[in-house]
C-alpha cells in the first residue's frame, strides 16, 4: 500500500493492483551552487473504472549541507481532466514548466 497526499483532500491509501501507475515521469536538476532538486510526477489509474485516476507529485531540494525541503500534492480526477492536475502539481511542486508538458504528453491517447 502507498499513501499519497492530496491538495486540500485528506491523504489515499492505494495498491498496486487497484491503481496501477500509467504515468512516471522524473527529473533532477543539479545547479552549482549544490544544489539539487528532484521532481516526481505520477499518474494512476483506478483498474475498475476507466475514467477514475490520481495525478500526484513531489520535489525535494537538497543542498551539500544535508538540509532538505519537500513540497507535494495530488488530486483525484478523472483521466480527461488529468492534463489539467498535472499542470496544478507541477505548479505547486514548483516543477520546470517544460517536465511538466513533457509529462502530458505520456498520458494515453484520447478517442475523438
Amino acid at each position: 500500500m502507498y499513501q499519497i497526499t492530496l491538495t486540500n483532500a485528506r491523504p489515499v491509501r492505494v495498491s498496486n493492483e487497484d491503481w496501477p501507475v500509467i504515468v512516471l515521469h522524473d527529473h533532477t536538476e543539479i545547479q552549482e551552487d549544490g544544489l539539487s532538486t528532484e521532481y516526481h510526477l505520477r499518474v494512476r489509474k483506478h483498474a475498475a473504472d476507466d475514467q477514475q485516476c490520481i495525478v500526484y507529485g513531489w520535489s525535494l531540494a537538497l543542498r551539500g549541507t544535508g538540509a532538505k525541503i519537500k513540497l507535494s500534492g495530488g488530486y483525484r480526477c478523472r483521466l480527461d481532466q488529468a492534463a489539467f492536475a498535472l499542470r496544478n502539481v507541477g505548479a505547486h511542486i514548483m516543477a520546470p514548466k517544460a517536465f511538466v508538458l513533457e509529462c502530458i504528453t505520456k498520458l494515453p491517447p484520447q478517442t475523438i
